[in-house]
């Protein structure tokens, strides 16, 4: 920085932000805050000199002065993938930029307060759900003993005659649902390897796009998913984000067009897991087919925000399990497909 009372005021500015920055010149870190030497696991005097190179792979842009840039890449470890984290790299004077990390989402916080929510709604729910079955069976035991009242009761709405019913078959839902929430954030929260089921991920993954991107509502979907996969290694979170990323990008991609279906595939191929996500959108012209998973690379408009990483962050969580991507698209289909490996015999 040009005056050092800047300087002093940029490492002052770090040190009182919960987020992870860096601060860094053109000989590499000269500052890091307590919460980036925990996320980088190192002491914040082994970071100072580090280039962008070494902390996170890709390393991002340099952005020009003034100027800001996303960040998206997986922190430099040994052996392995590191932790994939994102944020913004913001250009100050004299070639210095801060880089600004997203904290990693606390999921297994987040699972705990969910954990909590779901044990307090267990207790109403039961009681919702116990009393609408006695009430039904009441009410049948009363047409039985008082067959007067057959003719009354043959003459309410199904929905009325049905209520206790549909009552229960919506607790049941809400119990459902309340579930594989619980379960989505202890997978997503353990950062550990563990056995997969592709399609149990794959499905809890469109029950969620069904609430929050209105899927049920305005696309038909046709699911054809493989029975008796083979299980594959891995974490939970790599594949869970990269299937909401490809459902979510075929949602948009049929924004704005009168068909609407949605098809999800998985099939054994070999040693091969083929999953196939496939939208009736506009399509990819071909001269964009081989940019689709660059960084900030976006076929959607400037005006709807899109930041172009949603493909690539698939690329990235997946390539340490050397999956094989391949995209074909023309207007009405695109056709998503990705080739798991799984363990050989």
């Amino acid at each position: 920085m040009s005056e050092s009372l800047d300087h002093d005021s940029l490492i002052l500015l770090a040190q009182a932000m919960e987020e992870q920055v860096l601060i860094i010149g053109p000989a590499g870190v000269v500052h890091a805050n307590e919460p980036a030497a925990e996320l980088f696991a190192k002491t914040k005097e082994n970071l100072l000199g580090l280039q962008p190179a070494d902390l996170l792979r890709p390393a991002p842009a340099w952005p020009e002065n003034g100027q800001s840039c996303s960040i998206l890449g997986r922190v430099v470890v040994k052996r392995g993938e590191g932790p994939l984290v994102r944020g913004q790299a913001i250009s100050l004077e004299d070639g210095v930029q801060m880089w600004i990390l997203q904290g990693h989402l606390s999921l297994a916080d987040l699972g705990s307060l969910a954990a909590g929510l779901i044990h307090n709604l267990a207790g109403p729910l039961s009681v919702i759900r116990s009393s609408a079955e006695l009430l039904d069976r009441y009410q049948r035991k009363s047409l039985q003993i008082m067959p007067e009242l057959a003719a009354l009761y043959e003459s309410w709405p199904q929905s009325v005659q049905n209520g206790y019913q549909v009552m229960v078959e919506h607790v049941d839902q809400i119990t459902g649902a309340t579930r594989d929430l619980l379960a989505k954030l202890r997978g997503e929260a353990a950062r550990r390897e563990g056995p997969l089921d592709i399609n149990d991920i794959l499905m809890r993954e469109l029950r969620f796009a069904e609430n929050n991107l209105g899927l049920k509502q305005s696309t038909r979907q046709e699911v054809d998913l493989s029975p008796d996969l083979p299980l594959v290694q891995g974490l939970y979170s790599d594949f869970s984000h990269s299937f909401r990323n490809l459902l979510r990008n075929a949602v948009q991609a049929m924004a704005g067009t009168k068909k609407k279906v949605l098809k999800v595939s998985t099939m054994l191929e070999q040693n091969d897991i083929v999953v196939r996500i496939q939208d009736s959108g506009k399509g990819i012209p071909a001269k964009d087919l081989n940019k689709v998973f660059d960084p900030f690379f976006t076929t959607r408009p400037q005006a709807s925000q899109a930041s172009g990483l949603g493909l690539y962050s698939v690329r990235q969580l997946l390539m340490p399990y050397n999956v094989v991507f391949d995209i074909a698209s023309k207007p009405g289909r695109t056709v998503f497909t990705l080739k798991v490996p799984t363990p050989r015999d």
